[in-house]
C-alpha cells in the first residue's frame, strides 16, 4: 500500500474511490500528507496534547472529481502514493486509510531514525577524520606500555614482596593488611594485563608457587624480549598456577572455617567450582580426595591438605618425579589417618 522510494517514504498519499450509489461513475478523492521536516510544536495551529508527533499530520476533505485521471497524474507529479479504493463506502475508505496510515508512520518514523543515525555517525567519522587516531592510539598504548606503567608496577611488588618474605609473623597477610598495597598495584592496571586480579592474589601470598607466578606474569608483559621468550606452553603453566593458588586459598579458608558448618559448605561448594575450570593438575577424584582430607579437624589432615597442593604445583613445573615421591606419602598418611579413626 505505502511504498518506499529509495529508501525514503513518500510525503502524501492519495485515495481515490466511487460511491456505489451512483450508477454514473463518480469519483471522490482524498490526500494525506506529512510534513516531511520536523516542526516544533508552537509552529502547529492545533493544541500541543493533540499531536505526540512532530511531524505534522494533515488529511484532506474528500473532494468529487470529474477527471480522476488528472488527480491521480498530478499526484503522481508530487511523488505521493496512489491508493484506488474501488467501489466502496466513506466509511470503508476510512479505515483505509487509517491503516494505511498506520503503515506509513512507521516506513516514515523508521526512515527518519535510520537517516538521523546515518548523519550523526557521519558527523563523528568527520570529527574523528580531523585528527590523526591512529597516533593518539600509539601514544595512548605507548603511555600504558610495558616501559613506564609495568616497569613501575614491577618495581612496587619486588618492594613489597621483599617485606612480606622478611616478615616471619605469619605465612600470608590478612585481607585487611594487604587492601594498601592492592588499591597501590590496581593503580596501575591496564587493559593489556590479563587475569590481573587473579595475579594479585598471588602477589599477596608467600611461597614458591606466588614467586613463579610471578616469574611468569613479569615474562608475558614485560620487555621485548621475555616477550619472545613467553611461550604458549608457558601460558598454561601460568594459567594452572593461578588456578592452583584460587585452590590454596579456599584450603586455608577452610581450615579457618572448618567449625562453622555453613561457611565450610560454601567454601567446598567455591572448590568445586574449581572443577569447571578443568585444571591441568588434577583429575576429579583427586580433587574429591582433597575435599575429603580437607574437611577432617586436626593438624595432621591439614598438613596432608598442604601436601596435595605441593603434588599440584610439581605436575604443572613438570617435576614429575618430586609429584608421585609427595602423592605415594599421601596416600601412606591418609591410610595411616583413617586406620586410626576406626
Amino acid at each position: 500500500m505505502i511504498k518506499i522510494i529509495q529508501g525514503t517514504p513518500k510525503a502524501s498519499a492519495l485515495f481515490y474511490w466511487t460511491d456505489n450509489s451512483y450508477e454514473k461513475k463518480i469519483y471522490y478523492a482524498s490526500f494525506f500528507t506529512i510534513s516531511p521536516v520536523k516542526m516544533d510544536m508552537s509552529e502547529v495551529p492545533i493544541p500541543e496534547e493533540a499531536l505526540s508527533l512532530s511531524f505534522p499530520i494533515m488529511i484532506h476533505e474528500p473532494m468529487k472529481c470529474s477527471d480522476i485521471e488528472k488527480v491521480i497524474s498530478d499526484a503522481r507529479e508530487r511523488n505521493a502514493a496512489i491508493v484506488d479504493c474501488g467501489r466502496t463506502t466513506a466509511k470503508s475508505v476510512r479505515a483505509r486509510m487509517k491503516k494505511a496510515l498506520e503503515e506509513y508512520l512507521h516506513a516514515y518514523i523508521t526512515n527518519y531514525i535510520e537517516m538521523d543515525k546515518k548523519e550523526k555517525d557521519m558527523e563523528s567519522k568527520k570529527i574523528l577524520s580531523d585528527i590523526n587516531l591512529e597516533n593518539i592510539k600509539k601514544k595512548i598504548k605507548r603511555n600504558n606500555s610495558k616501559g613506564s606503567n609495568f616497569s613501575k608496577l614491577f618495581s612496587l611488588i619486588e618492594d613489597f614482596r621483599k617485606e612480606l618474605q622478611s616478615s616471619a609473623k605469619r605465612k600470608n597477610l590478612e585481607d585487611e593488611e594487604f587492601e594498601p598495597y592492592l588499591n597501590k598495584f590496581l593503580a596501575y592496571r591496564t587493559d593489556e594485563l590479563e587475569d590481573f586480579s587473579d595475579f594479585l592474589i598471588a602477589v599477596g601470598r608467600k611461597g614458591k608457587i606466588s614467586d613463579k607466578v610471578i616469574e611468569l606474569y613479569k615474562r608475558k608483559y614485560g620487555n621485548e624480549e621475555e616477550r619472545k621468550s613467553f611461550s604458549a606452553e608457558d601460558n598454561d603453566e601460568l594459567q594452572s598456577l593461578l588456578i592452583l593458588v584460587k585452590l590454596d586459598v579456599r584450603r586455608e579458608m577452610m581450615r579457618k572455617k572448618l567449625k562453622n558448618t555453613d561457611n565450610a559448605l560454601k567454601t567446598i561448594e567455591e572448590i568445586f567450582k574449581i572443577k569447571d575450570l578443568k585444571p591441568t593438575f588434577c583429575g576429579d577424584e583427586d580433587l574429591n580426595n582433597f575435599c575429603d582430607i580437607l574437611t577432617e579437624p586436626g593438624t595432621i589432615p591439614n598438613n596432608i591438605a598442604k601436601k596435595y597442593i605441593e603434588k599440584y604445583f610439581f605436575v604443572i613445573t613438570k617435576k614429575f618425579a618430586e609429584a608421585g615421591k609427595i602423592h605415594n606419602e599421601i596416600k601412606e598418611a591418609e591410610k595411616k589417618y583413617f586406620e586410626s579413626k576406626k
